[in-house]
């Protein structure tokens, strides 16, 4: 029989872990001893021969030096190629992008359209905030039935050509429920350099325009048709140069036609004696929001929305205020204010506008309607500018910011007060406003061709 352990003796040892434990010692210090007799070998060399040394290290200085030099000149070459030749980088990528879209608007037009207002939050987000403030905050009802033309393909098949042989694009334009019968034109145009040393320079830009040419009848749209198609094409019989740097053209193709927009806004008002018991309370209407203002009710979607904004109702006849009428482009619309031929407000007898230099209406007629104020032909011939012009795209303003101030988000403001008002009446009455806009709009398309060096040379046949 075994004797019993000591409780003072120790616990017996794992003979495997402890055979493992010394190798792994045992390794660790020799590979130590090899790393101090490696080193005290370096220095030793280094001390027998610094020359050879030396040249070593001089060696991967070069070689850093040289690698250095050669991610300059292509970061360099690069941020020429993109940001002195504006039309080439913008033609190459911007192309391509609009490719994508013109896909994205065929497949899923939601998303495209989600979309492009993303696309102008980046571009310009002051601009997209004020706009969001009047629609997302929902001054501006959405209604269903949209009346719109606009461009659903534009482009070559295929959008390779060579140095100049003739290019011709087709052209698909669509027309949604128009208001009237309507006349659609338009031509198509690129940019190329007027002179080959300066490529990059929008100066030196010239345009290449050419009309397009609907095919039969199919030029005049109907009125109140769902959907109907203009088919037509564009062509440059001469071609564009090949050139090295240029090579990707961006076309755009502009088509002309008249439009109209109509909205309706109603608006409270209550006797002063009132205004102290709280009247709001006492008004139920689904387009009033929160802080009492009043949502625009468009009659139908159009490329330019209508909006009047003005401060809480209801209103009282004691004092004057403030109305602004709003012009702006529709979200995802694809296009520019041509020109804005009149925007006339119909209101009420009582609803009166003051009639001072700093109102941008001035009283026309009247009947059992209403009385008319149309927006004074001064404050017309302020916003009729053509941002197309050379003028304007070689100038310090640009095509962008021209359409952006002169064409697509505009504002005519004027005094009012409310006259007439019942003072036996103790709850809130409301009578409408109805605003009608008539101008010229220009829908736009967008593609890219590439041309191509011929490969064999003028002259050599």
């Amino acid at each position: 029989m075994a004797s019993p352990v000591p409780a003072s003796a120790p616990a017996p040892v794992d003979s495997g872990r402890t055979s493992i434990f010394q190798e792994y010692k045992t390794g660790y210090l020799r590979s130590r001893g090899a790393r101090r007799a490696e080193g005290r070998g370096k220095v030793s060399q280094f001390i027998r021969n610094p020359l050879t040394t030396f040249f070593k290290f001089l060696g991967w200085v070069v070689m850093f030096t040289v690698g250095l030099f050669l991610v300059y000149v292509i970061g360099f070459t690069i941020y020429s190629l993109a940001f002195t030749n504006v039309e080439f980088t913008s033609g190459f990528l911007g192309g391509y992008g609009v490719e994508v879209y013109t896909w994205l608007q065929q497949k899923n037009p939601g998303f495209a359209e989600k979309l492009a207002a993303a696309y102008a939050v980046i571009k310009n987000p002051e601009a997209e905030y004020s706009r969001q403030q009047l629609q997302g905050d929902a001054p501006v009802k959405k209604v269903k039935e949209r009346r719109e033309i606009f461009v659903k393909e534009f482009g070559a098949k295929p959008d390779v050509f060579r140095s100049g042989k003739p290019i011709r694009l087709k052209i698909d334009v669509v027309g949604k429920n128009p208001a009237q019968d309507t006349r659609i034109s338009g031509s198509c145009g690129f940019e190329v350099a007027a002179d080959k040393s300066n490529l990059g320079l929008r100066s030196n830009r010239e345009m290449k325009v050419a009309d397009i040419v609907f095919d039969g009848d199919t030029g005049m749209l109907e009125k109140d048709i769902s959907e109907q198609h203009a088919y037509g094409s564009c062509s440059f019989p001469e071609g564009a140069l090949y050139q090295a740097n240029d090579f990707v053209k961006k076309i755009t193709a502009k088509v002309h036609y008249r439009a109209s927009s109509v909205a309706f806004w109603k608006f409270y008002y209550i006797h002063s004696d009132y205004q102290r018991d709280n009247p709001r309370g006492l008004i139920r209407d689904a387009d009033m929001k929160s802080d009492g203002s009043m949502k625009t009710s468009p009659e139908y979607e159009a490329a330019m929305s209508i909006g009047f904004i003005a401060e809480a109702q209801p209103y009282d006849e004691e004092r004057q205020r403030e109305l602004s009428l709003l012009f702006f482009r529709n979200t995802g619309v694809d296009g520019s204010l041509g020109k804005l031929h009149s925007l006339k407000i119909i209101a009420p007898a009582n609803f009166v506008f003051v009639d001072d230099e700093d109102c941008d209406f001035e009283q026309g007629g009247g009947d059992e309607n209403g009385v008319e104020y149309l927006v004074k032909q001064d404050a017309l011939k302020e916003i009729d500018v053509d941002c197309s012009s050379q003028e304007i795209a070689k100038g310090i303003l640009g095509k962008e910011n021209c359409e952006r101030i002169y064409k697509n988000d505009l504002a005519f403001s004027c005094g009012f007060h409310v006259e007439d008002v019942n003072p036996d009446v103790q709850s809130p009455q409301y009578g409408v406003l109805k605003a009608v806009a008539d101008y010229d709009f220009v829908a736009y398309g967008r593609t890219t061709v590439q041309v191509l060096e011929s490969p064999v040379a003028e002259g050599s046949l």
